[in-house]
């Protein structure tokens, strides 16, 4: 396990890549480049990650560069992808005992249930790191 705390409450920031501000691939790229030793592309293809459209699909075309293929279960360090409208077009962090890292507008990173509040019911899948 990780230490997860510094990188909580960090700032929504879309396109955002540091502890200044990310938006959600932001802060998958931040985490598995700092505690696994990841290097993500960065993307910048897209107008805002409110646009979900543009959002998804860079996602879904790029989805090869970022993980394997999609699990069962996850485990700690696995991206775990979340449809919103229709798109597949969020994504966080497991970090173990049910729990996401992630960010969205207007709300800092944090950790939250995987199954509750906004997240449930929104899964598209587990994905193991390459």
């Amino acid at each position: 396990m990780f230490d997860i705390n510094k990188y909580i409450k960090i700032p929504y920031k879309s396109h955002g890549r540091d502890f200044d501000g990310c938006d959600c691939y932001g802060l998958v790229r931040l985490v598995l480049n700092n505690e696994f030793g990841k290097n993500l592309p960065d993307f910048w293809d897209y107008t805002s990650a409110d646009d979900g459209t543009s959002v998804q699909e860079i996602l879904l075309d790029n989805k090869p560069l970022i993980a394997s293929e999609k699990k069962e279960s996850p485990e700690i360090g696995d991206v775990v992808l979340f449809k919103f409208h229709g798109y597949t077009s969020h994504m966080g962090v497991y970090v173990g005992n049910n729990m996401i890292l992630h960010v969205i507008k207007n709300i800092d990173s944090c950790c939250v249930p995987i199954d509750q509040g906004m997240l449930k019911g929104r899964i598209e899948g587990y994905y193991g790191i390459k």
